[in-house]
């Protein structure tokens, strides 16, 4: 992620970032399908009654990320106990090559009839182009034959689906936490905050004794904002009412909407986040700030738990995970959710069921094996199962199982709240985050800022292109 700013002006997206980050530190035949799928279930039939024989089979897998150890470890655990069970099935990785967004090369190989047989992407968010322009395969008969919209939440399943089908895999969740320095908080006998207000208090005293009360690093992709705003808007507005402005019951000119924004700018004009340095700061930067113990909390997600990031850098300091504090009192706050990688087929490909089986066994077919590999890769691959607390070991990180059990119950129960790469439609996401940075600094008002937000909003939703957002529990 070391690269300057203008070198990745692009339309990238967080597993980009991360990964540049960490790189430095048939019965199917006769299934109701969508015109996008009808070519490539005739090829799927024609597979599926070779049942996988001893047939050579070459699938293309794009993925988004592109650091060595993450590649190599999707070799190790994914793909290569898959090839041992079938080896006439060989899985070529491929991603974008530096300077081309994942979309970007995505769109080159499709325009050219030359498209991956499998790919993954950033979330819900990014996938109704692929939709639209028949470039992903209509899931549904093979939801059937393996079950996987049983396995998975109601929640990873309703926030996956496109008018009203699946058309790729929830293949990893993400939820928002409060990464806490308990060495810090122990020896000033500082507490948790709970409430905004708490929250301020805290993050005055330490200030005061000249720690950073919130690390993080924006410098290779400020489109990592959009964690804050997923965040506060959830926390001040609770999950009923985000449900309804995500879904254009209410405009995003709402004062409360406003207010919140408000609430954030505080938090930056004093300096709380990262001494109003983020931009210039990387993001493996920050994580060694914060486990070097200058600083005290992160507000962060589930890949921080990557070998690369939390253990590579919280190695002299005792650290924890909170829930979030809440901004307004006696709101539904719950914490936000999201799929962060939505697996496809492409509907042209020789290959499809011998796909379609891959994906099962990687994501849904072995719990014991998705243990194995869970710890090495949950900052890229997080399967949306109903996981219990009976499913670790001891020698699991109890920190990362109890985020897994909670957010699977929250899921499970549609009390999670929502992330902006799953629940925005992708033009206002990508306006929003653009031009966060000129909020936080006084160079756009918070009144325009939101009256453009709804603008392009609105004509989202004219388009029909509005994301499924999952209803919350109470509605």
């Amino acid at each position: 992620m070391e690269k300057q700013t203008d070198q990745i002006a692009r339309n990238s997206t967080r597993k980009e970032f991360l990964a540049t980050s960490l790189k430095t530190g048939a019965a199917v035949a006769g299934a109701a399908v969508g015109a996008a799928s009808i070519e490539g279930l005739a090829h799927a039939a024609h597979i599926e009654a070779r049942d996988l024989a001893d047939q050579p089979v070459n699938l293309k897998w794009e993925v988004e990320f592109t650091d060595a150890p993450d590649q190599q470890a999707v070799q190790q655990y994914l793909i290569k106990p898959y090839q041992q069970l079938h080896p006439n099935v060989s899985i070529t990785l491929q991603a974008a090559p530096t300077g081309t967004s994942t979309d970007q090369h995505l769109a080159t190989l499709f325009a050219a009839g030359d498209g991956p047989d499998i790919y993954d992407n950033a979330g819900p968010s990014f996938m109704p182009p692929y939709i639209t322009n028949g470039e992903a395969l209509n899931l549904e008969p093979y939801a059937a034959k393996y079950g996987w919209k049983q396995k998975m939440s109601s929640f990873a399943l309703q926030s996956s689906l496109y008018q009203g089908k699946l058309y790729y895999l929830p293949t990893e969740f993400e939820s928002l936490h409060l990464w806490v320095n308990t060495t810090a908080m122990q020896k000033y006998g500082w507490k948790v905050p709970t409430t905004y207000d708490e929250m301020m208090n805290v993050c005055a005293e330490i200030k005061a004794k000249g720690l950073i009360p919130f690390a993080t690093g924006m410098n290779g992709w400020k489109g990592c904002w959009d964690w804050w705003y997923s965040y506060f808007l959830n926390a001040y507005l609770g999950t009923k009412k985000l449900y309804k402005v995500l879904t254009g019951q209410i405009p995003w000119t709402d004062p409360e909407i406003a207010t919140s924004y408000q609430m954030m700018k505080k938090i930056w004009d004093l300096g709380y986040i990262m001494d109003k340095q983020a931009p210039a700061i990387t993001l493996t930067s920050s994580w060694a700030i914060w486990g070097q113990g200058k600083a005290v909390f992160r507000m962060e997600g589930t890949w921080g738990f990557s070998p690369g990031l939390v253990y590579a850098n919280a190695k002299n300091i005792e650290w924890a995970i909170a829930p979030l504090p809440t901004w307004k009192p006696g709101i539904d706050f719950a914490p936000p959710v999201g799929i962060g990688e939505a697996n496809a087929i492409n509907p042209k490909s020789k290959n499809i069921a011998v796909a379609a089986d891959f994906y099962d066994f990687a994501f849904f077919r072995n719990r014991d094996q998705i243990l194995k590999w869970l710890p090495k890769l949950s900052s890229i691959f997080l399967p949306t199962l109903k996981w219990q607390p009976n499913d670790f070991g001891s020698s699991f990180d109890p920190r990362l199982a109890s985020v897994l059990v909670a957010s699977s119950k929250a899921m499970a129960t549609s009390r999670a709240g929502y992330l902006s790469w799953t629940a925005w439609p992708a033009k206002t996401e990508t306006y929003m985050w653009t031009n966060f940075e000129s909020v936080l600094y006084g160079k756009l008002s918070i009144t325009d800022y939101l009256k453009e937000t709804d603008r392009i909003f609105q004509q989202e939703k004219s388009a029909g292109t509005l994301p499924q957002v999952p209803k919350p529990a109470g509605l």
